[in-house]
């Protein structure tokens, strides 16, 4: 791909990652994005990440500062740039500079995020209740990520790659671009941003408790076929 001119739609179509369905949600402005992008040979793959993190912290401010609607569409633009930023890469073939710490980044301005729609939302109820379940939101939030990077360190290959149940709930998973969405529709389309963490608690629940079954059945069958193969 050094030649630019070359890129074509069909290029683009083959950088799809994500199996997540809201990956596909975004999907189309992604490729849209890189297809203009793949042009601007000055623009790489990290300044879109630098310009993702950005705006990923200027939008959780803006959420504390009561500027809900401004800080929801932020955080679209940039669940759409975390998608570009990866496919310019690899159309590229050029790896970032960046990383593996895009990931940390990504972690660090996702909690950020959902900290600044609990406080948005409990300002606005003065409902301790949504305090707690944010709290606990951003609780198991964080084991998911635990779980299932543990599972991949483990097992060898993400938990999407463990057979039709595992790309199951990869699936539905959709982590911080299922949260986004859910601030959308519960603010803008019921007029209830408190919704929205609730809704994301439950999801993060159902996410924890479908990957601490399907990991232990998973460490199970290697303990097992570890046993058998050393007898």
């Amino acid at each position: 791909m050094g030649d630019n001119m070359k890129v074509s739609w069909s290029d683009i179509k083959k950088l799809q990652k994500g199996t997540h369905f809201t990956s596909y949600v975004n999907k189309p402005l992604e490729d849209a994005l890189v297809y203009i992008l793949s042009r601007v040979d000055f623009i790489t793959a990290d300044h879109v990440t630098i310009l993702a993190d950005v705006l990923a912290f200027i939008s959780a401010y803006l959420m504390i500062l009561g500027n809900i609607t401004y800080s929801i569409l932020l955080m679209l633009i940039v669940t759409i740039l975390d998608g570009v930023d990866g496919k310019l890469a690899r159309l590229r073939g050029v790896p970032t500079k960046i990383g593996k710490l895009e990931h940390s980044f990504d972690f660090l301005y996702e909690q950020v995020w959902y900290a600044s729609l609990i406080y948005a939302s409990y300002l606005l109820t003065k409902d301790i209740r949504i305090l707690l379940i944010g709290l606990l939101w951003l609780a198991i939030d964080g084991y998911v990520r635990h779980i299932y990077n543990l599972g991949w360190i483990v097992v060898k290959s993400p938990v999407k790659k463990w057979g039709k149940v595992g790309r199951i709930i990869t699936t539905i998973d959709g982590r911080r671009n299922v949260y986004v969405w859910y601030s959308v529709i519960c603010y803008f389309l019921l007029k209830h941003l408190s919704l929205a963490v609730i809704l994301s608690f439950a999801h993060a629940l159902f996410t924890a408790i479908s990957y601490t079954i399907l990991t232990y059945i998973k460490f199970n069958e290697i303990k097992k076929t570890s046993k058998t193969e050393t007898k």
